[in-house]
């Protein structure tokens, strides 16, 4: 299901200019990762269903990659049904399984960070202005101006 990897990731145009067709070959590959995914997820309990993601499934190899060591442990204790499962699949058993821990992306939200009273933008208008060192007071008058617009967008 997946092709054996080099040591490093290539850059996107690099691996759509090898051939015309690499595109549909990597969306086909996505598509049946994510299918053989929902298969595998089928056979664990509802709740570590949705704490992981298939990363590669071959004869070598099941990939699984997670966010936390705890889920990890969790889903170590089901390995023999995750590749009993990927044999249904691929119709050969995996020779090992991999377990990847990785850090959750870090995503800020628009909204997220707390909203600046008027009477602080105007603190650190009053600061800015009375500050010696240009770039202390241009970093200060960016940041009452961004409260501003946070502001008045909201």
């Amino acid at each position: 299901m997946t092709e054996k990897m080099s040591g490093h990731p290539k850059r996107v145009h690099r691996i759509l200019d090898q051939a015309p067709d690499r595109l549909q070959q990597i969306t086909a590959q996505a598509r049946t990762l994510q299918k053989a995914e929902q298969h595998l997820q089928s056979v664990l309990p509802a709740r570590l269903q949705s704490q992981w993601s298939l990363a590669a499934l071959n004869q070598q190899q099941l990939v699984v990659v997670t966010t936390s060591a705890a889920w990890g442990t969790l889903l170590r204790g089901h390995q023999r049904n995750l590749l009993n499962a990927a044999e249904a699949l691929i119709g050969q058993k995996p020779q090992s399984f991999k377990l990847r821990i990785v850090a959750p992306s870090a995503q800020q939200t628009k909204g997220s960070a707390p909203q600046m009273s008027d009477a602080t933008i105007d603190y650190l208008e009053t600061a800015a202005n009375g500050m010696a060192d240009p770039r202390l007071q241009e970093a200060l008058s960016k940041l009452a101006a961004h409260g501003r617009r946070f502001r008045e967008e909201n």
